[in-house]
């Protein structure tokens, strides 16, 4: 009588495992035969997690974060286990804005403002919303398509002659708004406004 294939090992994935707090994901046990086969188990394991204040594991599991910090969750199929070491972290959203200044051949204030994404998840349609130099504005530039965390990119705003003096001191304000990419969860509107004193060459 040929023997019933027994199950060698279990493995414990999951799509993220560093996942922001808040944001719920699908965790997959996958059981592996003596005969070579490979089963999805996922809804018949039994799933636990070491630290359930920071993520817990439902019967299906489903994980469900709360808090930030780092648990281990484990699947258990026909007396196999596996475990799978999970990250929960809070998102964070900044955007920084750095300016500098020179002037094009026909005496305009050129500025080049560079915008780094300093927060951990991607940021989406970068928009400058004003730009405005001493009392007078520049025409707005097409938004940055998206910044991974910790990549920048730059824009160009055009000021006229008339914006201020040169070797004066002028003020610049820029206002921007941007779209937080959470994985998993719900995207995030975030703003920057700031002042900077720039001296005009």
């Amino acid at each position: 009588m040929t023997a019933q294939p027994v199950v060698q090992s279990v493995a414990a994935q999951a799509p993220y495992p560093t996942i922001y707090s808040g944001v719920n994901q699908q965790l997959t046990a996958i059981a592996q035969f003596s005969d070579g086969t490979q089963v999805n188990v996922t809804n018949t394991a039994e799933w636990s997690s070491s630290e359930p204040q920071v993520g817990g594991v439902g019967q299906t599991g489903i994980l469900n974060t709360s808090s930030p910090g780092s648990t281990t969750v484990s699947a258990a199929f026909s007396g196999v286990s596996a475990t799978q070491n999970i990250k929960v972290v809070s998102p964070v959203y900044h955007l920084n804005a750095a300016p500098s200044i020179s002037k094009d051949g026909n005496g305009n204030y050129v500025v080049q403002l560079t915008f780094t994404n300093s927060g951990n998840v991607a940021l989406m349609g970068i928009g400058v919303t004003v730009a405005q130099l001493n009392s007078v504005t520049a025409p707005l530039p097409a938004p940055i398509a998206s910044l991974a965390p910790g990549a920048s990119a730059s824009v160009q705003l055009v000021f006229p002659v008339s914006a201020g003096a040169d070797q004066s001191t002028g003020l610049l304000r820029i206002g921007a708004k941007y779209l937080a990419v959470i994985p998993g969860g719900a995207s995030q509107w975030g703003t920057l406004a700031e002042n900077y004193r720039l001296v005009l060459p």
